[in-house]
């Protein structure tokens, strides 16, 4: 089970990290079930982005590419140093600074900057999935884009829960509407 679930088992089912799963019914398997799909989509933004993110260069080499990144798009946000401690949250199922910090990349950087910036990368993904015919600019584009979207599910789907009284005042302002 994962830490990002625990607050939910507590709050909506009242079940502490530590119960024992023999002492549940067939009911509290079922409302667990339900809890862990119903944030399901977290995890699988949060997987999506480190897929994304494993498939660019390790940090360090003699040609490093993070520093042709930094060069291309004149933003460090992306540099290791910045960004190691959020890569390592996101490996622990928090993604949110990480999408944080990749947002903030792309927010900073367009024009000439973001063409630059999807060669470096896409040159990348073309020597990561030998893919020696391709064009390094679509696939950098590509990337850039499926990295941006990818970001925002992870910050809309792990954004704090509303309480009871929250979702009472959506339903009520819809059927107002």
């Amino acid at each position: 089970m994962t830490e990002a679930l625990l607050p939910h088992l507590l709050g909506r089912l009242n079940l502490p990290g530590d119960f024992p799963a023999a002492d549940l019914d067939v009911r509290g398997v079922c409302d667990v079930a339900a809890l862990a799909a119903a944030h399901s989509s977290s995890y699988a933004a949060g997987a999506h982005l480190l897929t994304l993110w494993a498939v660019l260069p390790e940090p360090g080499g003699p040609d490093d590419f993070w520093v042709r990144l930094w060069k291309a798009s004149d933003d460090p946000h992306l540099l290791p140093a910045n960004v190691k401690g959020l890569v390592l949250r996101a490996l622990s199922g928090d993604g949110a600074g990480l999408a944080g910090q990749i947002l903030s990349f792309l927010a900073g950087v367009a024009g000439d900057r973001r063409s630059a910036t999807a060669r470096v990368v896409g040159r990348a993904l073309v020597e990561a999935l030998d893919r020696g015919g391709s064009e390094a600019v679509i696939l950098g584009e590509a990337w850039l884009r499926d990295v941006e979207l990818t970001a925002w599910r992870v910050l809309l789907s792990t954004r704090p829960d509303d309480d009871p009284a929250d979702r009472e005042r959506f339903r009520q302002a819809w059927r107002d509407a």
